[in-house]
């Protein structure tokens, strides 16, 4: 499996024997962003430097401005009251600091705050107009909602790309759409992802029943969503099932899935746990529109479980390197027949 550690210690070894700074905006080790910048960090400290990592926001900025959703709303506002807190608060106990480390969205100021230290972004998305463009193509589709990524966004991160000393990107597809969005390959660093062996999950944890179809992350039209449910009633048989495992985050997704599963009784969704559904699921498939990685990809890879995935996933170089299962498969993003007929392959 690919894995970050060489590429971050090559950079660690480019950095000398300097302090790091590490402004993860999520939580440690929580979500994509999470793990990210948590795989980052313990290669820094691996690599023997002295990594300092700044709470996250929740811990920071616990009720001012008030906590929002990342997807179906924009987080400017919150993004930006991190960047200043670490800038003006936590960046300032940190001195010095030979190099810093920061995600889209939530390092400009800290930029700004050390220009004769080496400042390091870790690409969690993929480059933010290439984004907001393929995640407003899904939507103009199915209006439900509003994106994550506003322009205002968008511009925010496009100035941190030019800040940034270094781009670190988490997968070939996204370090390929940052090349096509005029980012200089000498500023880009390919750092994969490294995947789990297993899911993580309890001893004793008991799997959930079985499932045909299971999809793991935001429920969204960026993600894919509509067009999973589209191509799941176009393909499965009847005595097929689908379970949508995660949260919407917006109330017109909320209201199209209730109306959804209103109608076909094979349908679920809501919380739940990927390591307890995994073991007994047949398919697993990630629609996304644009997603930079994508750890239920990732995990039904090395839980050997069939996924079907797009090609504006990051992740879908784990089945083009035939580490995925038998009958896993890329199809076009937004072409709901071709998803459909993935789906309908594996049935037979």
């Amino acid at each position: 499996m690919h894995d970050a550690t060489a590429a971050v210690t090559a950079v660690a070894a480019e950095l000398g024997d300097v302090a790091v700074g590490v402004a993860p905006f999520a939580t440690r080790a929580s979500g994509g962003t999470g793990q990210h910048l948590a795989q980052v960090a313990v290669a820094l400290e691996a690599a023997g430097r002295d990594v300092h990592v700044a709470p996250g926001a929740a811990e920071a900025l616990p009720a001012a401005p008030a906590r929002r959703s990342l997807t179906g709303s924009d987080p400017y506002e919150r993004l930006d009251s991190y960047d200043t807190w670490v800038a003006e608060q936590w960046l300032p106990r940190q001195q010095p600091l030979g190099a810093v480390v920061g995600v889209p969205g939530a390092s400009r100021r800290l930029f700004e705050a050390v220009p004769h230290a080496r400042r390091i972004l870790v690409a969690t998305n993929l480059h933010a107009a290439t984004n907001r463009r393929w995640a407003m193509a899904a939507i103009r589709r199915t209006p439900l909602e509003a994106s994550w990524l506003s322009r205002r966004l968008v511009r925010r991160m496009c100035a941190e790309y030019e800040l940034a000393d270094l781009i670190l990107t988490n997968s070939p597809l996204c370090h390929e759409v940052f090349l096509d969005a005029g980012i200089a390959e000498s500023k880009l660093r390919l750092a994969p992802i490294t995947l789990p062996e297993q899911p993580a999950r309890p001893a004793q944890a008991e799997p959930d029943p079985a499932v045909d179809v299971l999809y793991v992350g935001g429920l969204t039209v960026e993600k894919g969503v509509v067009d999973l449910l589209h191509a799941f009633r176009a393909a499965a048989p009847a005595h097929a099932s689908l379970r949508l495992m995660g949260g919407p985050r917006s109330p017109g997704m909320r209201r199209y899935l209730a109306r959804a599963a209103g109608r076909d009784p094979r349908i679920t969704w809501g919380p739940g746990q990927a390591w307890q559904q995994l073991p007994t699921a047949r398919l697993v498939v990630v629609p996304s529109h644009a997603d930079s990685f994508s750890f239920a990809v990732a995990e039904a890879v090395v839980s050997g479980v069939p996924v079907v995935t797009t090609d504006h996933v990051g992740a879908a170089h784990l089945i083009a390197d035939g580490a995925a299962a038998p009958g896993s498969a890329i199809v076009p993003a937004g072409d709901r027949a071709a998803l459909a007929e993935a789906m309908r392959r594996h049935q037979r």
